[in-house]
């Protein structure tokens, strides 16, 4: 008998439990359409939140006096290629004086042998003259 009354009460207690959740949900139903109704995007953050940050980004950018990324010009790049310009320049020319050293060691034994100069060699060395030149203009 005891069984029969704990099962009674069980189902009970259940149709209560339900009829309260029907009831809450029939609830939390009205005002997500309440909702809905005074503002459609309500419920649409991840498509609004990207509008927001882009906003908010502008206005930073605004406020520091910052333009976009695209149009901003490197500070140090074109000094540091220039620096590495004349480093290789210096370079060469260092290499030069230690080969024009070693020809002056070996004296007159290579001087009956064939010398061959490219084009590109000889171009290579017009324009370390032509760098010389513009130092020491500079320099004076």
């Amino acid at each position: 008998p005891s069984k029969k009354i704990l099962s009674s009460s069980t189902k009970n207690v259940n149709k209560t439990l339900i009829k309260k959740d029907n009831s809450l949900s029939k609830l939390v139903q009205e005002q997500h359409k309440a909702a809905l109704e005074e503002d459609p995007t309500v419920f649409s953050y991840d498509e609004v939140y990207d509008d927001m940050k882009d906003a908010e980004r502008k206005a930073i950018r605004d406020f520091k006096g910052i333009e976009s990324s695209a149009s901003k010009k490197p500070k140090y790049v074109n000094d540091l290629l220039k620096a590495a310009e004349i480093r290789k320049r210096d370079y060469i020319q260092a290499q030069e004086r230690k080969i024009q050293k070693e020809r002056e060691a070996e004296g007159e034994e290579f001087n009956d042998k064939e010398s061959f100069v490219t084009s590109a060699y000889k171009i290579q060395q017009e324009e370390l003259r032509k760098a010389e030149e513009e130092e020491k203009k500079r320099g004076k």
